[in-house]
């Protein structure tokens, strides 16, 4: 049977050693897969999917601030890849924010050029109320953008 490769995107994230671990620099996230998943269930992975038609959308890349399609498409397309899709190429990153919200409850978005703090209780509840709807597909990320007026990237 032919396996037919499809787009997705992973995310690596990265903080400083927040003591956890003792003699360590810094500190990975990963999650487990669930056991019941088809691929590589119980595994230890970085966030991460599928890009989804909704990823493609184009109110989704006017979201996006401080990369461009062009600029996109210029860091996958470097002299070790073949990538050769320049309309979606932005979309790669909208998918890797919105599977880091669905997957762990982390959104990786600005409000008045400020990340917005997730720390804070109620803009903690307030998200976790839209990933939950997300999560059960009564919203979209861009539902969520729109509403907060929150942009994915503002600088690069």
């Amino acid at each position: 049977m032919e396996v037919i490769p499809k787009y997705a995107s992973s995310v690596i994230l990265i903080r400083k050693n927040s003591q956890v671990v003792e003699d360590a620099d810094f500190e990975v996230l990963m999650i487990k897969r669930s056991e019941t998943m088809k691929f590589l269930g119980g595994f230890h992975a970085f966030p991460g999917g599928k890009l989804k038609d909704s990823d493609y959308h184009e109110k989704n890349l006017k979201r996006c601030k401080g990369l461009d399609v062009n600029q996109a498409y210029n860091i996958l397309n470097d002299q070790n890849t073949s990538f050769k899709e320049r309309n979606i190429a932005l979309s790669f990153w909208v998918t890797a924010i919105r599977e880091v919200f669905e997957e762990i409850g982390i959104l990786i978005a600005y409000k008045n050029d400020k990340l917005i703090d997730l720390s804070v209780e109620n803009e903690k509840s307030k998200y976790q109320k839209y990933r939950q709807r997300l999560i059960e597909g009564n919203i979209s990320l861009l539902d969520v953008m729109e509403i907060e007026n929150l942009f994915f990237i503002r600088r690069f």
